[in-house]
């Protein structure tokens, strides 16, 4: 199952590889300091959620694929080439079970 990024339009070759990809905090709440239960934040500092860099997926062990890939726009299929993210786990996998997604695709 492939997920497409609407944040930085990157096509991962699974939902694990496309949560990896997002990386930062989303914002840590603040508490008034006598407040030592933490029952009531006062606010949120600000989030540093983001997309990695291309450099940053490599370095993170993503490996990066074209490939011819089912699509649906607007409710009409059709097929396109693009780029897909590998994970290191999207990778050993599929050295697990010795085909990759592209080649299982075209056997239907």
């Amino acid at each position: 199952m492939r997920s497409l990024c609407r944040g930085c339009d990157r096509m991962f070759a699974s939902l694990g590889g496309f949560e990896e990809h997002r990386i930062g905090s989303y914002g840590e709440a603040i508490y008034k300091p006598n407040d030592t239960k933490r029952k009531q934040s006062i606010g949120h500092t600000k989030h540093t959620r983001h997309c990695m860099s291309e450099e940053e997926l490599v370095s993170a062990g993503f490996v990066s694929r074209q490939q011819i890939v089912p699509v649906v726009i607007e409710g009409i299929s059709s097929k396109q080439e693009r780029i897909v993210w590998y994970s290191a786990t999207d990778l050993k996998r599929e050295s697990l079970r010795g085909t990759s997604d592209e080649e299982e695709e075209s056997d239907e």
